[in-house]
């Protein structure tokens, strides 16, 4: 070396990450996802309606599931739902 101290370039300040983006589905804020499963996923959400936190299970949609299957589903869910009482989730079809 010539005892001249190299340049370099000037390096660019680091990136911030990109902002989170958010899942709606209906009244429900996704936070993250929970599970998943042979029937479909499970995700954390807040509900904007009562400012709660919830889990929220999607069905998988290739299933196969005949129309009334679909709909008893839902109502052991919601059947579910209201056993737990008050604290308990809201089960609401979304598709």
């Amino acid at each position: 070396m010539d005892g001249k101290s190299e340049s370099h370039p000037p390096q660019a300040p680091p990136r911030s990450p990109p902002p989170a983006l958010v899942m709606r589905i209906g009244r429900y804020e996704v936070v993250q996802a929970l599970g998943e499963g042979g029937m479909g996923r499970v995700l954390l959400a807040r509900d904007t309606v009562l400012d709660r936190l919830v889990a929220v299970k999607l069905v998988r949609d290739d299933l196969g599931l005949l129309p009334s299957l679909r709909v008893e589903l839902f109502d052991r869910m919601r059947h579910e739902c209201a056993r737990r009482g008050p604290r308990g989730a809201n089960a609401t079809p979304t598709s």
